[in-house]
């Protein structure tokens, strides 16, 4: 049942919604509160109606807290409890969007909680009392913008969080200037790969809305074919990643894109976006292994899928790898977190074995590499 509470300091009615009341009003709020540097389709209601339908799980309990202040909707803690069944730490708060099982994981990236700037010092404090009521033993978050409102205000100065960084690249340049942008060993890898291409009688093309289904089919064969010789599932293993993405293409095709490279019409090669206002996201890929072995056609889909979508901001979204493929063919690199918050003793006890862990590993790995450089 929905209940009022008053928070004096601001004079902040908080009101919490069951699952029934995320109405229309409610999602029209959600996509006005959002930060207007960092909002996109994959924060955007559309794509938390569709995590909700396809990931919520009944025995998890729905915990959204929105402020008012003399009516006016200025807040929205989007979070929900999640019980877990192989941790000992039992119950955690996680970010609406976020905590499905790994293995169909869909990456809800740049999630938050959504203020109004006036009004961030008191939501904060009141974020605080929630998190250290005592009924949780941590709060996940993954994939934080830096200057994101979590990021502002929970990871400054405190204590007993695990915060692990990564980066989001982008390619912002004109597309007239992209290709200077890159490295001049990119550039020549591009121009070999493209010649390779042509000589192959191998051309581009962005997909028709019409094509996607199909493609779709084509880009999972081509991805799990590659990722089953190396011995891991694959994304597309799981019935709900497919349900995600397929509901996505069915009802939203004006936010999907696929750019492909083809030989007698067949795809040797396909990447998978979502579009949202000026920026593409790119999302997943697969390609033919046979192919790739000759023609390493990756680099060159991403150059010719840059210089020819209709926007002008190619997104590669979090990668954690240092050198990565990403990198080298973006211009923009912005610093990501992702935050676990320990709140009790037993879970900050498991921080503090898990950082131990990860610095004992760290430090052999640098006394291998020093043994093997000699």
């Amino acid at each position: 049942m929905s209940e009022f509470v008053k928070h004096t300091q601001a004079s902040l009615q908080w009101y919490s919604p069951n699952m029934d009341e995320l109405n229309h009003e409610f999602w029209n709020k959600w996509d006005e509160l959002r930060h207007p540097a960092h909002a996109n389709f994959i924060n955007s209601s559309t794509w938390m109606k569709n995590w909700l339908q396809v990931f919520w799980d009944p025995n998890w309990k729905l915990e959204i807290h929105i402020a008012k202040c003399k009516q006016q909707v200025v807040a929205i803690l989007p979070l929900y409890i999640k019980s877990s069944k192989t941790s000992v730490v039992g119950k955690y708060l996680c970010l609406l969007g976020q905590g499905e099982p790994p293995e169909a994981g869909v990456a809800s990236e740049y999630l938050d909680i959504l203020c109004l700037e006036p009004y961030q010092e008191d939501v904060s404090n009141y974020f605080r009392t929630i998190l250290y009521s005592g009924r949780f033993f941590e709060f996940r978050a993954k994939d934080l913008h830096q200057d994101s409102f979590i990021s502002e205000n929970l990871t400054k100065g405190v204590k007993n969080a695990d915060i692990q960084s990564t980066y989001r690249f982008q390619q912002t340049s004109p597309k007239p200037n992209i290709l200077e942008s890159l490295s001049k060993n990119t550039r020549k890898r591009y121009n070999r790969s493209k010649n390779q291409l042509l000589n192959s009688n191998i051309g581009f093309k962005c997909l028709d809305t019409e094509s996607y289904e199909s493609a779709w089919e084509r880009m999972k064969e081509m991805h799990q074919t590659r990722w089953l010789s190396l011995g891991h599932t694959g994304a597309f293993s799981e019935p709900k990643f497919n349900d995600f993405h397929r509901n996505m293409i069915a009802r939203h095709p004006e936010n999907v894109l696929m750019s492909g490279l083809f030989i007698d019409n067949k795809a040797i090669a396909l990447n998978f976006y979502y579009l949202s206002n000026d920026t593409l996201h790119f999302y997943q890929s697969g390609w033919d292994q046979d192919q790739n072995a000759k023609l390493s056609p990756g680099v060159n889909l991403h150059i010719l899928s840059m210089l020819n979508n209709p926007v002008s901001n190619y997104d590669y979204m979090k990668s954690g790898q240092a050198q990565s493929y990403k990198e080298k063919l973006s211009n923009k690199k912005t610093p990501m977190l992702s935050l676990v918050l320990a709140l009790n003793w037993q879970s900050r006890f498991l921080l503090r074995l898990k950082k131990i862990k990860r610095l004992a590993l760290t430090q052999i790995a640098k006394h291998r590499d020093h043994f093997n450089s000699k």
